[in-house]
């Protein structure tokens, strides 16, 4: 660029323009019509014409390999910072991750799992002690000493808004009453709702169902002022909550659980022999595996001539799966809609790199505890195609 401008006569516009070019040169072929323009403004400022073809000859080169080049040391550099925080951090990575959502191929259950399963204390949602953002506080048996808190960006149905009045009231005082919350945070019923089915209202009204019918206590000229005057008096005798129903508010309002995981529920009812992904870790390539989980990841890029690259998580870890044309073709309704599958295939292993060569998928659902009645979890994948 400094050569266009200063040999070439280029303006700092044209300059940029020619550094993209220079980028995607052999993808557009947009270079060379900078040539006659390059080599005049070199002629201009008094720069021999054989000279100026070697200096076009080096934009050329350098283009070659100076894009990826400079990409590759870049990313180097963060991927080392990264697994260097990760590594003397957990807590810390983590919390950055889900403050910077959406980004990346991990979903928050995953970047909350990972960090579960390198020591990190990870508590849920809270109106007494959650921001907006998720934050850290001292915890001495967390893996660095501090402990993950979610905040209330994670709970679907509250918005950064109602978070920001539900920290500015906390400030001036700490919350009595689902009541006193809903007035001082002037929280409208479907707020109220998600944070009661997030478990963020425990510290006012212990237990999700009797936080719920808090929640939907009806309104006097506007105020929550019934709710106050019956705070004394229990509510009525509600149901505990069972695990599956917590689960599907834990998914259905934070899209993980802290304490929980589908393929829990799920592990049962399988077979005998089906591999969990932490167990994938302990065998040989080549051999025939079963495996199953909760896709949190599809990928079909363009540049894989039809291949599929698909993750599923269950309740140790991550499994990476490749799924071939025809494999893709003769599964295709379960691989792309269902939430839980099961595949069977042969592991590849490449030093520490694992994934499963997939040979065929089989939809998984969930069903109630001790009924017969199938459930629809509420999670979604990140897929890129």
């Amino acid at each position: 660029m400094q050569i266009a401008m200063v040999g070439g006569g280029y303006g700092p516009g044209e300059a940029d323009q020619l550094r993209r070019d220079m980028a995607a040169w052999k993808k557009h072929g947009r270079l060379e019509r900078h040539r006659d323009r390059l080599l005049a403004g070199f002629e201009e400022r008094g720069i021999s014409r054989a000279f100026g073809e070697a200096l076009f000859k080096q934009i050329e080169g350098f283009a070659e390999y100076g894009f990826p080049e400079s990409h590759s040391a870049s990313f180097a550099l963060i991927v080392y910072a990264s697994c260097w925080l990760k590594l003397h951090h957990p807590g810390v990575f983590a919390c950055a991750l889900l403050n910077a959502q959406p980004m990346g191929f991990y979903s928050p259950s995953s970047i909350v799992q990972d960090a579960q399963r390198h020591g990190v204390v990870v508590h849920a949602p809270c109106v007494a002690a959650s921001g907006w953002d998720n934050s850290l506080e001292p915890e001495p048996s967390s893996a660095d000493g501090l402990a993950l808190r979610l905040g209330l960006r994670q709970i679907s149905g509250v918005g950064e808004r109602a978070a920001r009045r539900v920290e500015a009231a906390r400030r001036e005082l700490a919350f009595e009453t689902v009541g006193d919350l809903a007035r001082r945070a002037d929280l409208k019923k479907h707020e109220l709702e998600a944070l009661a089915q997030a478990g963020a209202l425990e510290v006012l009204e212990p237990g999700r169902r009797n936080a719920m019918w808090r929640a939907h206590a009806p309104r006097v000229g506007g105020l929550f002022a019934r709710a106050d005057l019956e705070r004394g008096a229990p509510p009525p005798r509600l149901p505990e909550v069972g695990r599956m129903e917590q689960l599907l508010f834990d998914y259905g309002r934070l899209g993980l659980s802290i304490a929980d995981h589908p393929m829990r529920h799920v592990r049962g009812g399988l077979s005998r022999g089906v591999s969990t992904a932490e167990g994938l870790a302990k065998l040989r390539d080549k051999t025939p595996v079963t495996v199953a989980g909760l896709v949190v990841g599809r990928q079909r890029p363009q540049t894989a001539s039809g291949v599929m690259f698909v993750s599923v998580e269950d309740e140790t870890g991550v499994a990476n799966l490749v799924v071939t044309v025809p494999v893709f073709d003769a599964y295709r309704h379960a691989l792309l809609h269902s939430k839980l599958i099961l595949v069977r295939g042969v592991l590849e292993r490449e030093g520490q790199v694992i994934h499963v060569l997939v040979r065929e998928v089989e939809r998984l659902e969930l069903t109630l505890t001790g009924a017969e009645e199938q459930v629809e979890l509420p999670a979604r994948s990140r897929d890129f195609h």
